[in-house]
């Protein structure tokens, strides 16, 4: 069996924007899928998301990529759905904790109007948007035992703050409008 690299066949393309560095700060909308997009996280019940244990699982690991990442990652709104999850990730060199409350203070008080859009080399691979996708991936499949995502993942670069509005009222009305997604398979 010939296992190497054919084009023709594999159709592999990437989903990242080309030349886009992302381990730079920014605001990253992200949505994982689930394997087959199955229903493995629990079900929507009078258009609020009731998580079952693996679904709980999933919400507890995404909530500790700050305590591994302390002062690299910052984490707005996301909400874990029957067979995906939607979440605003915030790429930042702040290394202090009172720079950390800083910034958490400031995202309250107001947004800035445009993110960098000329990015320069900010960090090693590892701290990557990927290597946080990756790393979370990994943990939520470790503690259920078997592969629960999908290869990718979808990203959308947040440049300002409509679009930050937009995403975030998108990620928390999800559940309201689950039958009407675009990744909505009968439960």
């Amino acid at each position: 069996m010939n296992t190497k690299y054919d084009p023709k066949v594999h159709h592999r393309h990437s989903m990242r924007l080309y030349g886009y560095d992302y381990s730079c700060d920014g605001l990253y909308f992200i949505t994982l899928c689930c394997q087959q997009r199955m229903c493995l996280f629990g079900e929507i019940i009078d258009n609020e998301m009731v998580l079952n244990e693996a679904g709980h699982v999933a919400e507890e690991e995404w909530q500790n990529t700050i305590n591994i990442r302390p002062g690299q990652v910052l984490l707005h709104e996301y909400v874990i759905m029957p067979n995906h999850m939607h979440a605003i990730v915030e790429i930042t060199q702040s290394t202090s904790l009172s720079t950390l409350r800083s910034i958490y203070n400031n995202w309250h008080a107001g947004f800035p109007e445009v993110v960098d859009d000329n990015p320069i080399p900010c960090r090693s691979p590892s701290h990557t948007l990927g290597a946080i996708v990756r790393g979370y991936k990994a943990a939520v499949s470790k503690r259920l035992g078997f592969t629960v995502w999908q290869r990718n993942y979808y990203e959308h670069i947040i440049r300002n703050s409509q679009s930050y509005q937009r995403i975030s009222e998108y990620i928390i009305i999800n559940p309201e409008n689950w039958q009407g997604d675009d990744l909505y398979i009968d439960e």
